[in-house]
């Protein structure tokens, strides 16, 4: 079992002091390229995946993204101010876990809150068989990690229900 607050992993960018970094990240609004952010908020979950299946997992353990959920842009965030990704794992199934990644910036709500908000779903496969791969269980620790698993994992089962059901009786997609 590995635990979902060990899994915490956060990447900074240093705008203020590197404005060749910044302009890496700037569009032609001054504002973040939010597509550049989604590969990083990727690459980031893939490596906290990482983290939470090593090292007991098989080395040859496949981790890919399924799916990128619930992208929330709640507000616009320019480079003038440093900006930090973090994530960690929220849930973990037999062989898929859900991690919840967002992106803080100095500029923005002091950094205390989010400006961009997203849920990614990874799957472990074996690569010999092509067959999913079990993965380490999540090791829940306090109220806070307890009650995030128990919303995740709603989700999860409403979203598997959904795609059990016949095309005719699935309903729009509906607010969380």
């Amino acid at each position: 079992q590995r635990g979902g607050g060990g899994s915490r992993t956060v990447a900074r960018y240093d705008f203020v002091s590197n404005p060749m970094l910044a302009e890496q990240y700037r569009n032609p609004y001054g504002l973040v390229r939010i597509g550049r952010v989604l590969e990083d908020l990727d690459a980031l979950a893939g490596t906290i995946a990482f983290k939470h299946t090593r090292p007991r997992a098989p080395k040859h353990l496949m981790l890919v993204t399924a799916s990128v959920d619930r992208i929330a842009l709640l507000h616009n965030c320019d480079t003038a101010s440093d900006m930090r990704l973090s994530g960690y794992v929220a849930w973990v199934g037999r062989s898929s876990m859900v991690l919840k990644l967002n992106a803080y910036s100095d500029g923005v709500f002091g950094g205390a809150q989010p400006w961009l908000e997203a849920d990614f779903t990874f799957v472990a496969r074996d690569p010999a068989t092509q067959k999913s791969a079990p993965i380490d269980p999540l090791e829940l620790r306090t109220e806070a990690e307890r009650a995030i698993f128990s919303r995740v994992a709603a989700k999860v089962e409403r979203d598997r229900a959904q795609r059990a059901a016949p095309p005719c009786a699935q309903a729009a997609p509906s607010q969380p």
